[in-house]
């Protein structure tokens, strides 16, 4: 079946239109991390978008804060719902990699906008896809879920080493009148 790239077509308009929300819903998840992180390492958001910006894609960044959040005490069962956060969003991952990054072209006996899926993770995948703007914004309104779900987790953890940093503080206060006295 013949393709030919995509022309500046009005009628393409509301699929470009997905794919862009969908990019964007994508990159505003990287950034709820990258609050994450910066809030995590102490820094100001500019100091700290200086070092998350070296960083490429989700895996880095919730590598990044894992560690950061084991450095401040975080139990392991918080590190490892983090852990499951950061599986439960691969497919994710790889279906906005997917909107991002493969061209589109229209169908000559369709005349229907395909998507031509070019991978090779551990074998090849090169052919056209059918893709319809109904199923990109189901896809970034399931990155709209997981941005939720993040934020939630966060909180939650950020609560936990915030109880830990209070209680090491009140024994070290106590210690030390405890030492004076």
């Amino acid at each position: 079946m013949a393709h030919a790239p995509a022309p500046s077509d009005p009628k393409f308009d509301p699929h470009f239109a997905a794919i862009g929300r969908l990019v964007d819903r994508w990159a505003h998840l990287e950034h709820q991390i990258d609050l994450a992180i910066w809030a995590t390492a102490h820094v100001e958001q500019m100091f700290g978008a200086c070092i998350t910006a070296q960083l490429i894609g989700v895996n880095g960044r919730l590598r990044a804060l894992r560690a950061l959040l084991e450095l401040h005490g975080a139990s392991e069962a918080s590190l490892k719902k983090l852990g499951a956060f950061a599986t439960a969003i691969y497919p994710l991952q790889i279906k906005r990699n997917r909107a991002a990054h493969d061209p589109r072209m229209v169908s000559s006996a369709t005349q229907a906008l395909d998507r031509l899926e070019l991978t090779a993770a551990n074998s090849l995948v090169f052919d056209f896809q059918p893709e319809d703007a109904g199923k990109l914004q189901s896809i970034s309104d399931e990155i709209g879920s997981q941005i939720t779900a993040f934020r939630s987790l966060f909180g939650q953890i950020l609560n936990e080493i915030k109880l830990i940093a209070r209680n090491i503080s009140a024994a070290t206060s106590a210690n030390s009148s405890h030492e004076a006295g």
